[in-house]
């Protein structure tokens, strides 16, 4: 504003003439004029100069601070055993406190849950045991619901590739109707529907894998050790969606 007066100065009681029309009929010295452009730069800087103190006590988003995956972590680590994880979406979680958390939350399922962090591969979650799977069967009893609930609180806020693989014990189960290829099929086809019809998310997340009785866990000498290797892995990868 001073380089405007400065600009174009006022004489005390006169006005000051329109510059480049000095001597024009009818101006008579009466009258001073600002270029357009002059009035646009004052009229941007008073908008500037309000908005600054319209936002002066607002905190700034970081939207790209280096700060906000351990902002996530830290968040995780501090929800309660039966709260949701309040994890806003879109920023990248770290797997390994990820794992940690899931641990913790699913503890008290005992050895029919195994959460565990592969770097380079993601959370691998293994679920086993007659609260998931009956021998021969596919279907989902009530109990396991609470389990996938939980998991699937996960996945919506990781929106990362989640790979669903069925296994299916060798002794018991090769013999009986469907076979162990197609057993393992229906029971990782299965949980992957679960996650999508009833917690609603996308049928894109899933990749399903069948393994039938191959690589199991535990030699299958024993009741305990079939029902081990009567399991689903699901795995909540690196790769995002």
């Amino acid at each position: 504003m001073h380089a405007l007066l400065a600009r174009y100065p006022l004489a005390k009681g006169q006005p000051a003439a329109r510059p480049g029309t000095a001597g024009l009929p009818g101006d008579g010295g009466t009258s001073w004029f600002m270029p357009w452009s002059d009035l646009m730069m004052t009229m941007f800087i008073l908008f500037v100069v309000l908005f600054a103190f319209a936002v002066k006590d607002r905190p700034v988003p970081q939207v790209f601070a280096p700060e906000a995956d351990r902002a996530v972590a830290a968040r995780l680590s501090r929800q309660g055993s039966d709260g949701l994880l309040d994890v806003p979406a879109g920023l990248s979680l770290d797997l390994e406190n990820l794992s940690r958390t899931l641990s913790r939350r699913l503890a008290k399922y005992g050895e029919e849950v195994r959460v565990s962090h592969q770097p380079g591969v993601g959370v691998v979650v293994s679920l086993s045991g007659p609260r998931f799977f009956a021998p021969g069967r596919f279907e989902l009893p009530a109990d396991a619901r609470p389990v996938l609930d939980i998991l699937a609180e996960v996945l919506f806020l990781a929106r990362t590739q989640v790979l669903v693989t069925g296994f299916a014990e060798r002794a018991v189960e090769a013999g009986v109707e469907p076979d162990p290829w197609r057993l393992a099929a229906l029971r990782a086809s299965g949980v992957a529907a679960y996650f999508s019809a009833t917690r609603g998310l996308g049928a894109d997340m899933f990749l399903v894998q069948a393994m039938g009785a191959l690589k199991p866990v535990l030699p299958e000498t024993s009741e305990d050790n079939r029902r081990a290797n009567r399991r689903l892995e699901i795995v909540i990868t690196t790769i995002p969606l």
